[in-house]
């Protein structure tokens, strides 16, 4: 089966599923799709077996890449939509409190449940195992990055390249559009 199959066979839980497609800029109707479903407590199936289950924070509507928050763990998964195979609302969940969804908020963009800044042992912990995760991929393909900017969470190459948190394709910035081409179909592939 392929990873950006359009279709795949509904699931047994007899809740609607969402199946992930091709990168292209999302439909008024699938934007409205991914709005419904936001603070939704949502199941995610990858290609290599792997589920996720978390609150929906949010989908980039070009690379339907999903942000789930896991409140339980304390950590924020990105999903890629070529890993994704199968994304199903969790069956009886309720939507998230707002008590929920400020935390899920609050750990989504980095900070503690108590609302104060955390620290690089803590936020980032998510945002740093991306960063880390990213650096090592790239390093995997022989390409050199290094840590960098004011919060030191900026990965660049020499004064080209810059990729900044969350670490998608559309957070890259470099002067050389061969190289941003080639550094955002790499990060395209990065596993889950």
């Amino acid at each position: 089966m392929s990873l950006m199959s359009e279709s795949v066979s509904g699931a047994n839980t007899g809740a609607p599923c969402v199946y992930t497609g091709p990168c292209e800029e999302a439909s008024s109707a699938e934007c409205a799709s991914f709005m419904s479903q936001l603070y939704q407590l949502q199941r995610v199936s990858c290609a290599d077996g792997r589920q996720f289950t978390g609150w929906l924070y949010t989908v980039d509507p070009v690379s339907r890449t999903r942000v789930l928050v896991d409140l339980d763990d304390r950590q924020v998964h990105f999903l890629l939509a070529g890993a994704t195979v199968e994304v199903c609302p969790v069956p009886g969940a309720q939507p998230a409190t707002e008590q929920q969804r400020i935390d899920i908020d609050k750990l989504a963009v980095g900070c503690g449940a108590d609302g104060e800044e955390l620290d690089d042992s803590a936020v980032g912990s998510a945002t740093i195992q991306r960063r880390d995760q990213v650096r090592a991929w790239f390093a995997k393909h022989r390409i050199d990055l290094a840590v960098g900017g004011e919060d030191s969470l900026s990965l660049t190459l020499g004064d080209s390249l810059t990729i900044r948190p969350p670490y998608l394709g559309r957070t890259c910035y470099c002067n050389n559009e061969i190289v941003l081409a080639r550094c955002t179909a790499l990060l395209a592939l990065l596993p889950p």
